[in-house]
């Protein structure tokens, strides 16, 4: 016979998380938070980097655009003629003029070809657009007394001031600097006889972003004309578009390999040095002939200051091998343009301001 007894169940126990689970669960989830809370500021480091990166080479490709132009222009409305306190060789034309100071223009004479060239070159210095260095000079026309002598680094600024600041965006803008050489030619094996300005020239733009304000103002970052003397500029240092010239400087290496340069005997705003700065070598005073030039128009950028007045380069700027070979043999220091932090009535004023470097060649007319 079935049982008529109910078939009753007993309850099962169920018990609930203890403690310990639960300050573990909390923890893994709170490392889990903290791994994700700190995406973020990478995240918008790197878009940030991404936006500057598209910005700039915008940037990069308008500068290059627009001083390939200026380079295939001639000299405006006149000629050159001469230096201002120095010797005039033949008359150049283009308004990117040879980087000669007036002092250190070659003599043709002064060179020897060697039996296998019938030309050689002899290297000019790196200049900003608004350079105390260029003292050339022109004419506008033949009336001197209502066209009087003009300074080519005022003309040359003016061509380009308008245009230094991005218009779509002008937390963002361009520094350029060029060097063009001279070409000596002769005969094989004699001094040489002649000298031209090369048909080329190097052009090196940075750009750069403003760090320490919001925008840049054209009013106050950039003059036109200029604040200058013909031909010199007077105290027109403040600019985040015209270079530091910084001079006396020495590069070398470290007996554990780490290249870096000596600002510390070094003459100029040298305020303007920080990390990441851009070191262009505007004149290298080699003195011997094959190697004059050798590290001329060189970009460094600069890294870590261990100390006063030295600035290792950034990983994958060392000097190599055969740059200290040839500054062993010759031993000597350098003028270099400094593009890093902005001044202000002489003092530097935020972090550096520069993004990247590009340098390419133009042609020039003769």
């Amino acid at each position: 016979m079935p049982s008529q007894m109910p078939n009753r169940r007993r309850p099962s126990r169920r018990s609930g998380f203890s403690f310990t689970e639960i300050l573990f669960a909390v923890m893994i989830l709170g490392i889990g938070f903290i791994m994700v809370a700190a995406m973020f500021p990478v995240a918008i480091h790197q878009t940030e980097a991404t936006n500057q990166e598209t910005i700039t080479a915008s940037v990069g490709k308008q500068s290059t655009s627009y001083m390939t132009q200026l380079a295939a222009m001639p000299m405006p409305l006149g000629s050159v003629t001469g230096f201002m306190g120095g010797s005039t060789p033949a008359a150049p034309y283009g308004i990117l003029l040879p980087t000669f100071t007036g002092a250190t223009i070659p003599a043709a004479s002064s060179y020897t070809l060697y039996y296998n060239q019938s030309s050689r070159i002899a290297p000019g210095q790196v200049w900003s657009l608004c350079d105390s260095r260029d003292q050339w000079i022109y004419t506008w026309s033949t009336s001197l007394l209502t066209n009087p002598p003009a300074a080519h680094n005022q003309a040359l600024w003016q061509s380009v001031a308008s245009n230094l600041i991005q218009a779509t965006d002008p937390r963002f803008g361009w520094v350029a600097m060029y060097r063009r050489d001279m070409i000596i030619q002769g005969t094989p094996g004699s001094p040489a006889t002649s000298i031209i300005p090369a048909p080329y020239a190097q052009l090196i733009v940075i750009g750069v972003q403003c760090r320490d304000t919001q925008v840049y103002v054209p009013e106050a970052d950039v003059h036109s004309p200029p604040q200058v003397s013909s031909p010199s500029p007077l105290a027109y240092v403040n600019s985040p578009f015209i270079p530091q010239l910084i001079t006396n400087v020495s590069l070398a290496s470290s007996a554990s390999g780490i290249s870096y340069a000596d600002f510390s005997g070094a003459t100029g705003n040298v305020q303007a040095l920080g990390e990441n700065a851009y070191v262009v070598i505007s004149d290298d005073h080699m003195t011997a002939g094959d190697l004059h030039g050798t590290f001329t128009g060189r970009i460094f950028r600069l890294g870590f200051s261990p100390s006063t007045g030295i600035w290792n380069f950034l990983p994958g700027q060392d000097l190599t091998a055969t740059d200290l070979g040839n500054l062993g043999t010759m031993k000597t220091t350098f003028d270099v343009l400094v593009v890093g932090r902005r001044l202000r009535s002489g003092a530097a004023v935020g972090p550096v301001q520069d993004v990247w470097a590009y340098s390419t060649y133009l042609s020039t007319p003769n």
